[in-house]
């Protein structure tokens, strides 16, 4: 279930009833003119406030349909206190003695009472309307409703969920955020919105949590609980004007569950708190006020020529204050998205989806001034975050080819499918920040881009991070995030530089080719560190970098290149080679470029020394080792002493095995003491029996900061 694209609270009554009045005009040589026909759309009564939603099918919980979970503190119960209209009858609130509405603010509480509901197909739009009281305090006392998966069953609790409005607690799993409050103004107040929710069955839930240190009393009451489905309205804007505005759309306002279109000519305003769309069609200008933060939409599609003449264009900005746009759904862009709110503020671009994301469309990002310099906007996202969440490969598929550039902070999920593109970080200035969970010692997840160019800009006063024999860097200052082909694997490669002094600014773009796979090749002889190590095999897959821009270091400095390969092979030390490859799929090796320095298990590979002209060299570089010091397939007994390896960040020892079974006769030192910190990698063992057997299970991910899977038998 996406739940970003489903919340509506603190808003007025929003009727769609009916199909706003549109005039719609589009450059394509014929005007379409909707005229404002009243249409009465069917709806699906899921709740209705004359029973059950009004509990007067009998004098508890379970007579009206509705199941109640409770702690010990401030429960739920159904009872007729309140009597200011339009309160009546039977009401459910919180009470401490059974009869009366009231909380204690010194006991901690999470209650809830629930009813399952069946949306309809066709019918995703579904409206929620009821009458509340409550006291409280700020975000930590207060009531909340959601809707979540009908597998979903609340539980009471003493223990307090947490603070927050519109926060999720842990036990509702998948649920989406329909409203909440507390301290109301006026004696009754009265929520009308909708959510968005596909056909099939939920719980409408409602929540009452106190932390047990202070508030206002009473707790929340209930009556007049309306729920309705219907199909979501599509509404057009019929002038500029406030989103919340009715004028706007021609007598009443979208909800979260509705689409709608900005019509060419005309400017809407993103004016409040929790507005959003399922699908939106901006042919003229959608903006921000000063009051949101954000604007939430499933599907976005701006329309330029030859549909309009100006081009539909987003402004993710109010003045020079940033804002975010979130999309979970696809983006058509064939007009203009701006998240530059001025030289440096920058809007947010947040990909947040569940399922793969498609951005398409012959449009640009960012302003109207083009430049080689820090003043350039084409082409340009202040901020781009993605957030998705599913695990396809790719999550995130950019078919809009050409270069993009984030000015600021890039934080990638997943696997994105450039399609030929090129990300850089940094748009001819500071290269800004990249994040990445989980950067430490490479891990297995395919987070990164493929099929594509990725690179930076490096600034005058950039080397990069530090690249030290035998250790992974856990930075991203120099990452260029690259994967396989396939999308389905971490081809990361870091590169630094010795020196900044004398370089000239430029950018640095890194991409990954492949070869054909582990290929056996005529040795090559590796001879860069006084030594002769000979290399008989070769990965058939190159990192190919370039510079641009006037990139340039000073003929004293020189560059630094770590590549990773996880679970490629495994190879037994540090002595995988990074060479430059040759040759039809690089399938055999030219001389080697720089010198060797030692990589990791992962595998990864260092290479060291390399001037500009070596690290640009046109055949890129490839991996290459041994046979020798591939690990062996299998092994009886374990010959090697834990206590002899440092204990910080280097390969877990064992080099070779994620599991390694033992005979009777182990000859291992296995230390005698445990971790001294969380970021020690050594193991231990307190006694050891005579001609016992192990089986020795170190982690199975790459350089753990911590021992977490171990284990004797």
């Amino acid at each position: 279930m996406n739940t970003s694209l489903t919340t509506l609270f603190g808003s007025p009554k929003s009727a769609t009833n009916r199909l706003p009045k549109a005039v719609w005009s589009l450059f394509v040589g014929l005007c379409f003119f909707v005229t404002g026909l009243l249409s009465v759309q069917a709806q699906t009564v899921l709740v209705d406030p004359a029973g059950a939603g009004g509990f007067n099918l009998g004098t508890d919980f379970a007579s009206n349909g509705w199941t109640v979970a409770n702690s010990a503190n401030n429960p739920w119960v159904l009872g007729q206190a309140n009597s200011t209209a339009p309160f009546q009858g039977y009401s459910a609130y919180i009470s401490t003695d059974g009869s009366t509405p009231g909380y204690l603010n010194t006991a901690a509480a999470s209650n809830f009472f629930w009813r399952d509901v069946v949306v309809p197909a066709g019918q995703e739009r579904v409206n929620v309307s009821f009458n509340w009281l409550s006291g409280g305090e700020g975000t930590w006392d207060l009531w909340q409703v959601f809707f979540v998966p009908n597998s979903t069953t609340p539980a009471g609790s003493t223990t307090y969920p947490g603070s927050g409005l519109s926060a999720i607690p842990s036990s509702l799993p998948g649920a989406v955020f329909v409203a909440g409050s507390n301290l109301q103004s006026a004696a009754v107040q009265t929520f009308s919105g909708a959510a968005y929710l596909p056909a099939g069955s939920y719980r409408l839930v409602f929540h009452w949590k106190n932390d047990g240190s202070g508030g206002t009393t009473p707790g929340a009451s209930f009556d007049n609980i309306s729920v309705s489905s219907q199909a979501a309205a599509t509404f057009t804007s019929v002038a500029t004007g406030n989103w919340s505005d009715p004028a706007t759309w021609g007598g009443s306002v979208p909800s979260i569950a509705d689409n709608a279109i900005v019509a060419s000519g005309h400017t809407v305003t993103i004016n409040a708190a929790g507005q959003g769309i399922q699908n939106l069609t901006v042919s003229g200008t959608l903006t921000y006020g000063a009051t949101p933060t954000e604007f939430q939409a499933k599907n976005l599609t701006l329309w330029g020529l030859p549909h309009n003449l100006a081009g539909g264009v987003v402004d993710v900005f109010a003045g020079t204050t940033a804002k975010t746009l979130r999309v979970s759904g696809n983006i058509v862009n064939h007009g203009r998205i701006n998240t530059l709110a001025s030289s440096s503020a920058n809007g947010t671009l947040n990909l947040n989806g569940s399922a793969l994301q498609t951005i398409s469309g012959t449009g640009t990002w960012g302003g109207t001034v083009s430049s080689a310099t820090s003043t350039n906007e084409v082409g340009v996202i202040g901020i781009l975050s993605i957030t998705n969440t599913s695990t396809a490969i790719p999550n995130i598929n950019y078919t809009m080819g050409g270069t993009l550039r984030v000015r600021s902070t890039l934080t990638p999920t997943g696997a994105t499918n450039l399609n030929g593109a090129t990300l850089i970080r940094g748009n001819y200035a500071s290269i800004g920040t990249l994040n990445i969970t989980g950067i430490t010692n490479g891990g297995f997840s395919p987070v990164g881009v493929y099929n594509g160019t990725y690179g930076h800009y490096w600034t005058t006063s950039t080397t990069g991070t530090t690249i030290t024999a035998g250790i992974e860097p856990n930075a991203t200052t120099s990452l260029f995030p690259v994967l396989s082909n396939n999308g389905l694997s971490r081809r990361w490669m870091h590169i630094s530089r010795t020196s900044a002094t004398g370089s000239t600014a430029g950018e640095m773009l890194v991409n990954f080719n492949q070869g054909n796979w582990m290929s056996a090749t005529t040795s090559v002889t590796d001879t860069s560190n006084g030594g002769s190590y000979v290399v008989d095999n070769i990965m058939g897959g190159a990192w190919m970098i370039s510079t641009q821009g006037g990139y340039a270091i000073a003929s004293t400095a020189s560059h630094n290149v770590q590549v990773f390969a996880p679970n490629l092979f495994r190879p037994a030390n540090g002595n995988l080679r990074l060479l430059s490859g040759t040759g039809t799929g690089n399938t055999v090796t030219s001389t080697p470029l720089g010198r060797h320095q030692a990589g990791t298990y992962t595998p990864s590979a260092q290479r060291v020394g390399l001037t500009t002209a070596m690290l640009t060299n046109s055949n890129g570089f490839i991996l290459g080792y041994s046979s020798a010091d591939l690990c062996p397939a299998s092994i009886t007994a374990l010959t090697e002493n834990f206590d002899s390896y440092p204990t910080t960040n280097t390969p877990l020892i064992p080099f070779c095995w994620s599991r390694v079974v033992t005979g009777s006769s182990i000859t291992a030192g296995m230390s005698t003491t445990t971790p001294v910190a969380s970021g020690a990698l050594h193991m231990s063992q307190t006694s050891i029996s005579p001609n016992q057997s192990f089986i020795l299970l170190p982690p199975l991910s790459d350089n753990l900061n911590s021992v977490s899977s171990l284990g004797f038998a």
